[in-house]
This record gives structure tokens, sequence and C-alpha cells, in this order.
């Protein structure tokens, strides 16, 4: 439950100032002095900065009142208290501060867990929301759609996500795409699900980049493009997706959009199916992996081990994301269908041609 106020701590001594009361303009001045050395900018140290912060929330400055309520969550400058940082951020919301209410929404929702702060959280949300602040929109949508307030409201949920994802949030616009996808709170929209899951997968969201390329590729809300589902899949499989890993996988044992390529197959694999749990597809990819190991020959598997040695997820970086895209090399498309290469194409200067592949290999790895 939230703190009484009556009975919340009180909060630390302003320290060596004078005891008069401050007046508005001396509120403002210590809210930016406090600011700057809490923040480094200006000499001072954070215990000093929090006592300036603390002297202009008790006069009644809302920005200080916010500061005093994250500096009591990280425990910068004064002792730590999440009851304090609930109670300031309380006065910081009543006095109209938009970023505050999003706070004492996640407060409510995750230091004071109750039925009653769970109810109390969507309303805060939902005055941040309503103010324009997409990061409560997301929250306000999540805490609809999950039902841990009630009975879950998709529709409302929907609407919510949809201003969150307006104003960009990758998470709200993932969670948007997938409402479309299923029908959650509204029709089915595969044209707008897809729509809604390459807004995130711009943003770097690698569950997004991995829907989109499976969407992209079995033609839902677009005609199949298997080259540019493999883009997506690449760049989810990079930042360590492992279910883009299994299906990038399958894209090199198969060879039909890149060449096939057993090592690069078996890269992949071993890394998809490190932590598979119960996931049908992991489980397929550890299946598979034990299969293909027995297939390379020692070097080849060291030269495998070497590259899962090596290999760290990457984070959202557009730049290296582009060299990335521009390296892969996609195969032609040809009558032996798509991604196949032609012998004319095989025969060119410097080609080489594809393994050697029996009767008793499979065509897919899945």
């Amino acid at each position: 439950m939230p703190p009484d106020r009556k009975t919340a701590a009180t909060p630390s001594a302003p320290g060596a100032f004078a005891p008069r009361r401050p007046q508005a303009g001396d509120a403002e001045s210590a809210m930016l002095l406090g600011l700057g050395m809490v923040r480094g900018r200006i000499p001072g140290d954070t215990a000093q900065g929090a006592a300036l912060l603390s002297r202009a929330a008790w006069a009644g400055n809302p920005q200080a009142m916010y500061a005093m309520a994250l500096l009591h969550l990280s425990g910068q400058g004064v002792s730590g208290n999440p009851a304090e940082a609930f109670r300031w951020c309380a006065k910081a919301a009543e006095a109209g501060l938009p970023e505050a209410k999003a706070l004492l929404a996640a407060l409510s929702e995750e230091e004071f867990p109750s039925a009653a702060n769970l109810a109390k959280a969507i309303d805060f949300y939902r005055e941040a929301a309503t103010a324009g602040d997409a990061e409560a929109g997301f929250a306000l949508g999540s805490l609809l759609s999950k039902g841990l307030a009630g009975p879950p409201d998709f529709a409302e949920a929907r609407k919510w996500y949809e201003q969150a994802a307006l104003a960009g949030d990758a998470r709200a616009q993932f969670n948007l795409g997938l409402m479309y996808l299923t029908g959650k709170g509204g029709t089915v929209n595969d044209a707008e699900a897809l729509r809604w899951m390459l807004e995130a997968a711009k943003r770097g969201d690698a569950h997004a980049r991995s829907n989109a390329a499976t969407m992209t590729l079995t033609g839902r809300g677009t005609s199949s493009d298997p080259r540019e589902a493999f883009r997506w899949y690449r760049l989810a499989a990079g930042q360590g997706y492992a279910q883009a890993q299994a299906m990038l996988a399958g894209f090199y044992y198969e060879g039909r959009v890149v060449p096939r390529d057993f090592e690069s197959a078996l890269f992949w694999l071993s890394l998809a199916s490190r932590t598979p749990g119960n996931d049908a597809l992991l489980l397929r990819a550890g299946r598979a992996r034990a299969v293909l190991e027995k297939r390379l020959t020692p070097d080849q598997l060291e030269r495998v081990a070497g590259r899962l040695a090596a290999y760290k997820p990457a984070g959202f970086d557009p730049e290296a994301e582009k060299l990335v895209v521009e390296a892969i090399k996609f195969l032609p498309p040809s009558a032996r269908g798509p991604g196949y290469p032609t012998a004319t194409a095989q025969a060119g200067p410097g080609s080489t041609p594809p393994p050697t592949v029996s009767a008793a290999d499979p065509k897919a790895l899945f």
C-alpha cells in the first residue's frame, strides 16, 4: 500500500541552510543549483545538491519535488527511501507535473503493488498519458491489456498503445502490431500489424524484427519477399534473438536465398539452441544442430567454434547495421526456384559451386 502521508518518513533536513521558509525565487535558484550539483555540471557534491533540492521542494517547487523522488529511488545524496520517493512524487503530481504522474503510477504498480494501488496506477497513468506522456501511454495500455486491476480492456489498451506508438514508443508499436495481428481490442488487420511491426523494427526491437521477417516471408500483410525477410532475421539474430537465429540457420542450410553454407547454419543453430526452454522451434534447432555437427569436418567445426567464441549480441546501431545488410550476398532468382543460381550464373568468373547435396539430405532444415 502507498505510505500514509501522516506517517511517511520525514525527508532529510535541509542541512546548513537558514530555517526561514524560502521565497519562490529562492526555490527556483536552489532547484537549478541543486540539479547542477547532482548532475556534476557545477561544483558541489551530490549531498549538497540534494540539500538544495530538498530546500526547493519544501518551498513548493514541483521540479524539485520530482527530483527528490528520483534521488530517494536511487539513494543519491539521501538515505534512499521508496516511501519518501512516493510522497515527493505525489506532491509533484498534485502540482501538475506530467512526468511525476507517470512515475507515481509506476511506484503504485511496482513498489507498493496491491489491487487498490494498481487501480490508482491506471488513473495516474491515464492522467499522464492524456497530458501526452508516451511512456505513460504504453504503461497504461500494458496494465489494461494484462487485466491486473480488473478485467482486461483490450479496446482501451489498443487506444493508448496507438497514442504511444504514434509518439514513437517502440514497445507500444510492437504491442499494437500484435493486437492488429490477433484482433485483440478490434479487428484483425495484417497490413496495419506489419506497419507497426516495421516501425518497432526500425527502432531496434528484435522481437518486432523477427515478427516482421516472418510476416514478410509468408506474405502476411504484404507480398512475400524472402530477401527482405532474410534482412530482418539477420538483424534480429545479430542482436541475440534466438528464434531469428534458428530461422536464419534454415536459410543457410537450404540455400534458396543465400548460398548454401553449412558452417553458418551450424553457427546460428548453436546460438539458437543454447537455452531452448519449451520453445518448439528452438528445440528443433537443437536436434538439427546435433545432426549437422556430424556432417562437418574437424576444420569446419573448429571454424564454427571460433565464431561462437567471438560472438557478442549487437546493440542497436543503425550505421553498423547498414553495413551488415550491405554485406549480405543474395543468390539471383531462377527457374529452379527463388534464390537458386542458374547454371550460367554458377559458371561466372570466380564463382564457387554450392555444396554437394546427396539424395539423403532433407531439403528443409526444420
